[in-house]
């Protein structure tokens, strides 16, 4: 029997083999060639759609942009001065990777479930942290990339998971309020 059927592969040719297999190294050839003109396709599509947003977002990717929630809250039409300068901000989460170009200004934490070591919650694990502080304090106004909301503020990492107990929590807002933060999430 016939491999092709209506122009595409049979999903079980009658002798077990997988009908790539059966076909003639000229039609293995032609198929794999038809999937990379795909990819290339693809590829050049998405290359069209950032050569479009660079041109819809003014100076992108060369430097930062507010992101849509800033967009759609309408804080892009702040004034550019107000980036959260002397604001002090408390992550409750799982630390914060500060190797991240947006977020190198990010020193200060403490995690909590590694009896309080001062330097280990640079160590974020399953990233929702470091995700977090970006949103908040991601630092691209002079980088390429999302601007966060506040740029300039402080941001405190108190890592309470994984591995955390319900104590921990407890420590890490009481660190909170010792801290003086003004915020926290």
């Amino acid at each position: 029997m016939d491999p092709m059927m209506n122009g595409t592969l049979q999903a079980t040719p009658p002798n077990g083999l997988f009908a790539a297999q059966q076909l003639a190294p000229q039609a293995s050839l032609a198929i794999c060639l038809a999937r990379s003109a795909r990819r290339l396709a693809v590829w050049s599509a998405v290359r069209s759609a950032i050569r479009d947003s660079a041109s819809t977002f003014r100076g992108f990717p060369e430097t930062g942009i507010p992101g849509w929630g800033q967009q759609l809250m309408k804080l892009d039409q702040l004034n550019p001065s107000f980036a959260g300068q002397g604001v002090k901000i408390g992550i409750v989460d799982s630390g914060c990777d500060n190797r991240h170009p947006q977020l190198g200004h990010v020193t200060r934490g403490i995690d909590f479930t590694n009896n309080g070591d001062k330097s280990s919650w640079t160590k974020d694990t399953i990233s929702h942290g470091t995700h977090c502080a970006g949103i908040i304090t991601g630092a691209s106004n002079r980088l390429q990339g999302i601007r966060g909301f506040a740029p300039m503020a402080e941001v405190h990492a108190l890592k309470v998971f994984p591995g955390g107990r319900f104590s921990d929590l407890i420590d890490a807002l009481d660190q909170c309020i010792e801290r003086e933060l003004d915020g926290l999430l």
